[in-house]
């Protein structure tokens, strides 16, 4: 994952310092799931990275 990607869609309208820390983790632990198993990336072929991962096995 790149810091790009979860700043742009996670914290994109969210004014500097308004979270606290707890906060942070809270969306970071939301996104994780999200960008694994729901975001497809060109990159990736259009592809989900868990998708993707699949096809190597």
């Amino acid at each position: 994952m790149t810091n790009y990607n979860i700043k742009s869609e996670e914290f994109q309208y969210i004014k500097f310092n308004s979270l606290n820390n707890l906060q942070v983790v809270e969306k970071v632990d939301e996104y994780i799931p999200y960008y694994k198993e729901e975001e497809i990336l060109k990159k990736l072929g259009y592809l989900t990275p868990k998708e993707f991962g699949a096809q190597a096995d």
